[in-house]
Formats: structure tokens, sequence, C-alpha cells
């Protein structure tokens, strides 16, 4: 079986029966800004990716994306997958994709449709991670142990060993009480 793309419509070509089932036209996907690929699990072949995709494919087949040296993936053959999509559950894999000329990881949702009655596809939905992942923590104003009378009591009463850090300033010790300096 073979695909055949003709203005962004696939055809399913079946070489014992000729033209088959399936005409779709995929137009609406390249006005999503998340890459998207439609893959035919059974033989784990690119039916259609979007614009998004395609600018991260560059000349990359979609194989070597999901064997590139950022990619990640449980089962390395996509039919594995079918019974866990069948029971909705949900399946991650990690793309190496190009993005400015550089190799990066993109983590893809897995999601099972159906285009014809016999036979299903993999949909992989990009998902961009946001800019910032995590808190990031804002610069304290000078610590002064006199002026915060908390720390004070709670730094000079306080028998256990502790350390006051600033992950502002990457980590560095900005107060330590008696039991710490004598450990």
């Amino acid at each position: 079986m073979t695909w055949l793309f003709c203005d962004r419509i696939a055809t399913k070509i079946d070489k014992n029966n000729g033209i088959s089932m399936i005409t779709h036209n995929f137009n609406t996907l390249d006005l999503l800004t998340s890459p998207v690929w439609i893959v035919s699990p059974f033989e784990e072949q690119l039916i259609y990716a979007n614009s998004a995709a395609k600018l991260l494919m560059q000349d990359l087949t979609f194989s070597q994306l999901r064997t590139g040296p950022y990619s990640v993936s449980s089962q390395k053959e996509l039919p594995k997958y079918l019974s866990d999509l069948q029971n909705q559950h949900d399946i991650i894999e990690i793309l190496t994709v190009q993005r400015k000329e550089e190799e990066t990881a993109l983590s893809c949702r897995l999601v099972l449709r159906k285009l014809t009655e016999t036979e299903p596809v993999i949909i992989f939905e990009g998902i961009e991670a946001p800019a910032t992942l995590g808190l990031k923590a804002s610069r304290s104003a000078n610590y002064q142990r006199k002026k915060q009378g908390f720390y004070a009591r709670f730094f000079l009463t306080n028998s256990a060993p502790m350390l006051l850090i600033d992950p502002s300033r990457d980590g560095q010790i900005v107060d330590a009480n008696l039991a710490a300096l004598n450990f």
C-alpha cells in the first residue's frame, strides 16, 4: 500500500485493489501553529505533516524524527501503541526536530483516529513547552538578621544545623546558625 498526495489530499492506493477508500483534505491543519503529523501505524509511513511540522522536519523523514539523538519512545514499533491508544491512555513521545539549524526535542501527544473504517492512523500532536517551565526566584533584598526578628529567633533557638540559602543568587548561603557553623 502507498499513499498519493495531490494538493494536500491523501489517497490510499492498494496494489491489489487499485485506488481505495480514503481521500481527505488536510488544509485546515495548516491553520494550526502546533506541529501535527498523521502516520499510518502499520506501515509506519507519514501520511501528512502540516506546515508547522514541515518547518521542524526540514529534510528529515518521520522515522529520523523518532530515532534522533533526543528522541524517546516507549515502543519502537507504532502498532504496539494501538491497544493503549484505543483505551485512551495518554502516550507521549519525544521527537528530535530541527529549530534554527539545531537539533532539539519536541514532546508529542499521540491520538488514535480512523480515517477509514478499516485502518486507523496515529496523530502526533506537538506540545510546545512554555518558555519558563519553573518558578524563577527574584533577587531578594539584602538579608540582615537583626532586622528580621523571626529569622533571628528561629536561627538562634534551634539546635539543628540550619542554612538560609538564596536561590536567586545561585544558591548562595546568606546565613547559618551556630549549630551549622560548628558542624
